[in-house]
């Protein structure tokens, strides 16, 4: 499993930990901007995991410099 897909893994469930313990707290507002953005990344993720493009392959290599 490559360490970058782990990162980001532990980095979302962390970040959802955060949001779902002070989301009481937050203002109307900035929780509906957080669900926003979430909505738009899972969707920018299923699209381009529909049109064919191999996400595990794309965390996996690294660009030549």
């Amino acid at each position: 499993m490559p360490l970058p897909a782990v990162c980001g893994v532990v980095g979302f469930a962390f970040g959802l930990f955060l949001f779902a313990t002070n989301a009481s707290i937050m203002a109307p507002l900035d929780v509906a901007i957080s669900c926003l953005v979430l909505g738009i990344e899972l969707t920018l993720y299923r699209a381009r995991k529909k049109i064919g493009i191999d996400l595990k392959t794309l965390l996996t290599e690294i660009p030549t410099e």
